[in-house]
């Protein structure tokens, strides 16, 4: 069983949000970020990384581009890698591997800027379930 410290939210699918930088063999890398806390993120690939990175790697000078919300430059360091499947736009399953991070070090405006940009993707995901799904009169109806 996982526990968390932080509370954790699943980015939007769109537009995606990025982190780029490089990997500790220097290729440079971008994989989307598939949710985010104060405590870490996951993010997704299509590649294979088990040959690349092993839990306990760091990643230094890291970006996240979090788009509208801004960029976050951050040292993290891998906690683990799993297999998950998606549902792409075309309906079709697709194996991604995921991976797992925690932050190092965030300085006090750090976490708070990000708390505030988690805050508002939680905001955000819940206007759009009340805008697609209305309950109205017993019946429920998409908009």
């Amino acid at each position: 069983m996982q526990r968390r410290n932080y509370f954790r939210i699943t980015t939007p699918v769109w537009p995606p949000l990025l982190c780029r930088g490089e990997l500790v063999d220097k290729t440079p890398f971008q994989f989307e970020i598939k949710d985010i806390s104060l405590g870490g993120l996951g993010l997704f690939t299509e590649r294979d990384m088990r040959d690349v990175m092993s839990p306990g790697d760091i990643l230094e000078n890291v970006e996240m581009d979090l788009d509208e919300h801004g960029f976050f430059c951050v040292d993290m360091q891998l906690v683990g890698q799993a297999i998950s499947k998606v549902v792409d736009s075309k309906g079709e399953v697709k194996v991604m591997k995921r991976l797992s991070f925690k932050f190092l070090a965030f300085s006090a405006f750090q976490e708070r800027d990000l708390q505030q940009v988690i805050y508002e993707l939680e905001r955000l995901q819940i206007q759009k379930k009340e805008s697609v799904f209305r309950i109205d009169s017993g019946r429920c109806s998409v908009e």
